[in-house]
């Protein structure tokens, strides 16, 4: 038998109806078709670019458009290796061919530095002509030839010759006087020779000083 409940009959034995839906539910509809009208009118209006879409629709997903953090993403996803760029690291170029720790018999009366012949071979008689090569090689004299002094800026001549009995390649005459008592050199000092083709002469340097008493 139906009773009256405030003011509405029910019929206990009828179910019950379905409650009504929460108003957030209830709205979503209005609130995503206003959504789309705010976004239209901004678009025509300020020239904004509208929010990407999940279809082939959206100018993202044209071919060749691609943000750098969506790539590096699929990467990931897909199991290819991502590259990492390492940090770009300029080599010095170190100008001086031979080196040389000197040593007592290079700074005493012997009167000569004495240079190996591997690197003299490698590094300096490769550039010369063979007129320059056969002088040193096959005479007792040598030849002259310029040295410059990068350090203090001057021209010194020297004889530069090959020994017979070591093969190793020396300079005489002039070294101990232009080089040796001239610039102070010692046993333990450090030097750089190089050849320079264009003004076919060595240059010469003081790399390191071996400690003073």
């Amino acid at each position: 038998m139906p009773i009256l409940i405030f003011g509405v009959w029910v019929d206990p034995s009828s179910p019950p109806p379905p409650p009504p839906p929460p108003p957030f539910l209830r709205n979503v509809n209005l609130l995503q078709s206003n959504a789309m009208d705010d976004n239209d009118d901004n678009k025509h209006r300020d020239g904004q670019i509208p929010p990407p879409f999940l279809d082939n629709s959206s100018p993202l997903s044209q071919e060749g458009v691609h943000a750098p953090d969506q790539e590096q993403h699929d990467e990931r996803r897909f199991g290819r290796p991502v590259p990492v760029l390492e940090p770009t690291v300029l080599a010095y170029n170190d100008p001086w061919s031979i080196k040389k720790t000197l040593t007592k018999s290079d700074v005493n009366d012997l009167c000569r530095l004495m240079l190996k012949k591997t690197a003299v071979q490698e590094h300096i008689l490769g550039e010369w002509e063979e007129e320059r090569r056969r002088a040193v090689m096959e005479t007792q004299q040598g030849v002259r030839v310029d040295v410059w002094d990068a350090d203090t800026g001057t021209v010194h001549q020297v004889a530069f010759k090959r020994w017979k009995s070591s093969g190793s390649f020396v300079f005489t005459n002039n070294w101990v006087t232009q080089f040796v008592k001239r610039r102070g050199l010692k046993e333990g000092d450090k030097i750089g020779l190089r050849w320079d083709s264009q003004e076919s002469r060595f240059c010469f340097c003081v790399l390191s000083w071996a400690p003073r008493c």
